[in-house]
C-alpha cells in the first residue's frame, strides 16, 4: 500500500527541482555561485519505497556571506520538500576549501616570470573570476600569493572529466617554473 508510505524519492525529486532553479531565479546573475547536485542514492528494489534518499553536491562562491545565505536557502528548500511528503531531513554540510583568491601583485609577478621563461604566447590570462577552490587557498589567506593553472593541451579532456589523463610532458615545465 504505497499510498500509506512516506516517499523520500518524491521529496528528493522536489528538492532537486527546486535547488536547480535556486541560482537562476533567486540570485543576482552577476553573483558568482555554482550549485552542482552530483549524487543521488535511494532504494535498491523496483517495487519497494526506500526509507531514505541521499542527495550530494557542491556549492561554491567567492563570497562567504552569499555562500552562507545559499546554505540557508538550501536547508529551507529541503525542509519544506520533506515536510510536504512527511519525511524527515538530516542535513550534513561539509565545508570545503575557501575560495582561491590571488593577490594581484603576486599574479602579475607569476605572469611576468612565465612570459620571460616561455614567451608571451605561452600565457592565457583568465580575466573573469573562476570557482577554483583548493587547499592552497589556506596559504593565500595567510600570505600574498598566486595560484596558477598549467594547461594540459588543446586535445586533453577537462580536469574533472572521468577521461582525464595527466600529460606527463608538462612535468618539466611545471617544475622549471
Amino acid at each position: 500500500q504505497p499510498q500509506h508510505s512516506n516517499d523520500p524519492i518524491v521529496a528528493a525529486g522536489l528538492t532537486i527541482t527546486a535547488l536547480q532553479s535556486l541560482v537562476s531565479r533567486q540570485l543576482d546573475p552577476f553573483n558568482n555561485v555554482a550549485l552542482s547536485l552530483t549524487k543521488i542514492e535511494g532504494g535498491s528494489a523496483f517495487n519497494v519505497i526506500p526509507d531514505n534518499v541521499t542527495i550530494g553536491g557542491t556549492l561554491r562562491s567567492a563570497d562567504k556571506i552569499l555562500r552562507d545565505e545559499m546554505l540557508a536557502k538550501i536547508k529551507n528548500i529541503a525542509e519544506n520538500a520533506c515536510a510536504i511528503h512527511n519525511c524527515t531531513l538530516d542535513l550534513e554540510v561539509r565545508p570545503g576549501y575557501p575560495s582561491t583568491i590571488n593577490d594581484k601583485k603576486s599574479a602579475q609577478l607569476a605572469t611576468a616570470i612565465f612570459e620571460k621563461t616561455y614567451g608571451k604566447n605561452s600565457i592565457n590570462k583568465v580575466e573573469k573570476p573562476t570557482m577554483t577552490s583548493e587547499d592552497f587557498s589556506y596559504m593565500l589567506e595567510e600570505k600574498p600569493g598566486a595560484y596558477i593553472w598549467l594547461g594540459a593541451g588543446e586535445n586533453s579532456e577537462k580536469l574533472h572529466s572521468p577521461f582525464y589523463d595527466f600529460n606527463d610532458e608538462l612535468l618539466p615545465i611545471g617544475a622549471n617554473y
